[in-house]
């Protein structure tokens, strides 16, 4: 239980950092595989990055984070024809794994393993569907948003690929559990609008 407080905290700290912004209704000529595959497990380090093109640009329009809160005044938009990608981060501060003894770095990085997260997607009123999810490597990263550095730090992920969803409205739902969360917990909601290229 006292785990499942940090996770929340960690999300309401995270949906308050400016990581990720509402797609436009265009198409990004940042959005290819490239891109969003360097910024799928570069993580904070390409978030902080600035510029207009490239990676940084595709930080900003081909994605969106499973902490937003998006809803039918603000859904995020990609089109048909560009990849995207929904994401979260998942960390443990030092102050985490001192609170909950798990030092050395090994038994934080096996403990941060027993996280389940699952994404949840559909049409508007349709069914549900599970995506497969992907980790990048667990890794410490300085974040400069926070002032330290996460010893314990992980981005995990699901990248739409040009074609896979066609046009409509859809809703999508994180979902995480752990031992010591009692049962699964929705962590995020949000909708998505994919358009015509």
């Amino acid at each position: 239980m006292r785990r499942a407080m940090t996770v929340l905290l960690t999300m309401a700290l995270l949906a308050s950092a400016p990581l990720g912004a509402p797609a436009s209704a265009t198409a990004n000529d940042g959005c290819t595989k490239g891109n969003v595959e360097g910024f799928a497990n570069g993580g904070i380090a390409i978030a902080k990055q600035n510029g207009t093109n490239g990676t940084a640009a595709a930080w900003e329009n081909c994605q969106f984070r499973f902490y937003d809160d998006n809803g039918p005044t603000t859904p995020h938009v990609f089109t048909d024809e560009e990849y995207f990608l929904g994401g979260i981060f998942n960390w443990y501060t030092d102050a985490d794994i001192e609170e909950f003894d798990l030092f050395p770095r090994p038994v934080a990085v096996s403990d941060f393993h027993l996280f389940e997260n699952n994404l949840f997607w559909r049409e508007t009123g349709g069914e549900w569907e599970e995506l497969e999810l992907t980790s990048a490597a667990v890794r410490g990263v300085y974040a400069p948003l926070f002032g330290e550095v996460f010893h314990v730090m992980a981005h995990t992920y699901h990248i739409f690929e040009p074609g896979s969803v066609n046009p409509g409205a859809y809703e999508w739902k994180w979902v995480i559990d752990a031992p010591w969360i009692p049962g699964p917990l929705v962590a995020g909601v949000g909708e998505v609008v994919i358009v015509d290229a």
